[in-house]
């Protein structure tokens, strides 16, 4: 069987896992139908949305009700339909602190416009409440590009970064410290081998002692 974990730290494992006191916390987790990660996550009190996690941009993203794409030259469809397929809840007349537009993000497999908004963001913690800080969220108005997310299922909300620099990162740093670890299970049925070790998707954030999770 095959069970994936994948971790980021702003400074080195060991000095995480030997930091003294309380456990990070642990976040609801689920792997989506596109076999990618997916946190649960409330903006500015709209949601809950399934959003998937980002690595690599600092940016939180989450596509709006206001969302459209161009098929061609005379064709415009909303972003909920094909090929990019994602889901739009987000309600674009009903967000404040309302910032700078932007163009030209690239990330999730999209290339994107829209404006930055800057209000609370609300990660769903396994102890069933929320995690709730202030960031920005780049909101899409526009997708003007898909890349290896095209006609793929189940894209989700958007994306809550977990990279280097990102706000959760940032905020949940102690002593300059901060990371997560994720372990997301089997990615596929393996009951073809006799495999059958289902288990939770488990995500944890901050800093903490990670001595236990890491096994």
């Amino acid at each position: 069987m095959q069970n994936i974990k994948y971790s980021f730290v702003a400074a080195s494992l060991a000095v995480i896992a030997d930091a003294q006191g309380s456990d990070p916390v642990q976040f609801e987790c689920s792997v989506g139908s596109n076999m990618l990660a997916q946190v649960s996550t409330e903006i500015q009190s709209q949601g809950p949305f399934l959003m998937n996690i980002e690595t690599n941009s600092p940016h939180n993203l989450a596509f709006t009700n206001f969302c459209t794409q161009e098929i061609d030259s005379t064709t415009v469809a909303y972003c909920s339909d094909a090929p990019t397929l994602v889901t739009d809840s987000l309600d674009d007349q009903n967000l404040f602190g309302v910032g700078d537009d932007f163009a030209g993000d690239m990330q999730g497999g999209y290339t994107c416009d829209g404006r930055i908004v800057t209000g609370s963001v609300g990660l769903t913690t396994s102890a069933a409440g929320l995690s709730v800080e202030t960031q920005e969220v780049y909101t899409v108005r526009s997708i003007t590009e898909s890349a290896w997310n095209y006609n793929v299922l189940g894209m989700g909300s958007g994306s809550i970064s977990l990279a280097a620099g990102s706000p959760t990162i940032v905020n949940t740093a102690e002593s300059g410290l901060s990371g997560f670890a994720l372990e997301t299970g089997p990615v596929a049925d393996q009951s073809f081998a006799g495999g059958s070790a289902a288990i939770t998707p488990n995500l944890y954030i901050g800093q903490g002692d990670y001595s236990s999770i890491f096994d």
